[in-house]
């Protein structure tokens, strides 16, 4: 195997920028998604689940974008950053199984930080504020 790493002198933290991840348990009571949904399906499942995970980012520059990795293998990110309230909080819908949400910086630079907050049902009115996604 050709050496590209160190041949590139790609080591070291700037190359390798860290992703901050946190687990959130999921919601027994959401529909779970099928096996072979399409987009307006999957669409109109997500919809109905009705428990979010309120996140933290820290920094809150505006500029990080979300994303989620389910047992399934399903792993995506939200191509455009995240919108936050002034302290950093967003929601992220939960469904019926744990999910691992993520950060990707958008520049792959920015050392972000993300905290799971608490599960809240998305008509709460202490999260009114909050954008859901």
């Amino acid at each position: 195997m050709k050496l590209r790493k160190i041949e590139l002198k790609l080591e070291g933290d700037q190359y390798w920028p860290i992703l901050p991840i946190v687990h959130v348990g999921g919601d027994a009571t959401a529909m779970p998604i099928p096996d072979g949904a399409l987009q307006p399906e999957l669409e109109e499942i997500i919809r109905s689940w009705d428990k979010a995970a309120i996140l933290k980012i820290t920094p809150n520059d505006g500029k990080a974008m979300v994303g989620f990795w389910v047992s399934s293998g399903s792993c995506q990110y939200l191509n455009v950053p995240v919108e936050t309230t002034n302290e950093g909080l967003f929601a992220m819908r939960l469904g019926s199984g744990p999910t691992d949400f993520f950060i990707v910086p958008q520049d792959h630079q920015t050392n972000y930080q993300l905290e799971y907050i608490e599960t809240a049902k998305i008509d709460e009115l202490k999260h009114k504020n909050v954008p859901l996604y």
